[in-house]
C-alpha cells in the first residue's frame, strides 16, 4: 500500500504540469502497475496537498455611483502594474 502512494506521489505533480496529449502515459503506468481503475487514479493523480495550495488575496476598491456604492475587486497582481 505504501509503495502505491509513493508511486502516485511522484507521478502526480508530472501528471499535472503535462499537457492534455502527454497525460495518458503516465495513466497508463501508474494503473497497470497499482491495478486501479482509470478514474481513481485520475482522482490521486490530481489531487494536490492542502499544503500547496495558496489563496490569491485580493484589493477592494469602493467606487461611488448613482446607484451607490459598488465593490471592485482586482487581484494584486493588476493592483501593482
Amino acid at each position: 500500500m505504501a509503495q502505491k502512494k509513493t508511486l502516485v506521489d511522484i507521478t502526480g505533480p508530472r501528471y499535472r504540469k503535462a499537457g492534455r496529449t502527454k497525460k495518458p502515459p503516465y495513466l497508463d503506468e501508474v494503473c497497470q502497475i497499482t491495478g486501479y481503475n482509470h478514474k481513481y487514479a485520475i482522482t490521486l493523480l490530481r489531487h494536490v496537498e492542502k499544503t500547496q495550495l495558496r489563496r490569491r488575496t485580493a484589493t477592494v476598491k469602493v467606487k461611488i455611483t448613482a446607484q451607490g456604492l459598488r465593490k471592485r475587486v482586482y487581484p494584486n497582481i493588476m493592483m501593482n502594474r
